[in-house]
């Protein structure tokens, strides 16, 4: 595996993202007692922005009908947050690599 400077860059923030999140966790499920604890997960919903738009907008994947909505309307912020925020935090910087070595290749002089 090639690690390049994005890589460990996207590793480091990932990995910071995760520590943070479980700790968020932890204190939103074991330590809050205030009823408006709910509105920290705003923090979240700034921090991953493109992936958080699926739970902010309650987008449930499975059928009202399966009487399991109330379970995932509850676990699918952990979901999006925990695991796909997490990966969105390991690509921004992976992308942002791709793109600017694109950017200075094609802009490099031809001798």
């Amino acid at each position: 595996m090639n690690l390049t400077p994005a890589k460990l860059i996207g590793i480091v923030l990932a990995s910071i993202h995760l520590v943070l999140f479980v700790l968020f966790s932890f204190e939103m499920n074991f330590g809050s007692q205030d009823a408006m604890s709910g509105m920290l997960w705003g923090i979240w919903r700034t921090l991953d922005f493109p992936v958080s738009l699926a739970a902010f907008y309650g987008f449930v994947p499975v059928p009202i009908e399966w009487n399991v909505a109330t379970t995932i309307e509850f676990i699918y912020p952990y979901l999006i947050h925990g695991i796909v925020g997490t990966v969105w935090w390991f690509f921004v910087p992976v992308l942002a690599g791709v793109l600017f070595n694109r950017v200075l290749h094609t802009n490099k002089p031809q001798a």
